[in-house]
């Protein structure tokens, strides 16, 4: 598929909006394995296998996680990036649950003022 094809793909499936120049990007620093076309290879082409792999570094990255821990993620799948990174989503979850406990007294400490 094409960039424009894999872009609506992730904005349909992700919490968060990605633009083409982003997953450009991402092949630049071969973040995510695209195929190439075309005379002067300027053409990408998008695998189901990619676009889960786009998936994975965007939702990744809007998360905090470094590009280069990412990248033992989805290119070399390293076992212990992939616990690193476990163990710090987990974390994080348990910080939200916390903000959004904090944020709701807040919220109902504001109205009462």
């Amino acid at each position: 598929m094409k960039i424009i094809e894999a872009v609506n793909i992730l904005n349909k499936k992700l919490p968060v909006k990605i633009r083409r120049s982003r997953l450009q990007f991402y092949d630049r620093i071969k973040l995510v394995k695209v195929k190439r076309s075309g005379d002067n290879m300027d053409s990408r082409e998008y695998t189901e296998e990619s676009v889960r792999d786009l998936a994975i570094v965007t939702l990744l990255s809007f998360l905090g996680i470094d590009l280069k821990d990412i990248d033992k993620v989805v290119n070399k799948k390293e076992r212990e990036a992939i616990k690193k990174i476990g163990e710090l989503l987990k974390a994080k979850k348990k910080a939200l649950k916390i903000l959004k406990k904090e944020m709701g007294e807040l919220y109902a400490n504001s109205k009462n003022n």
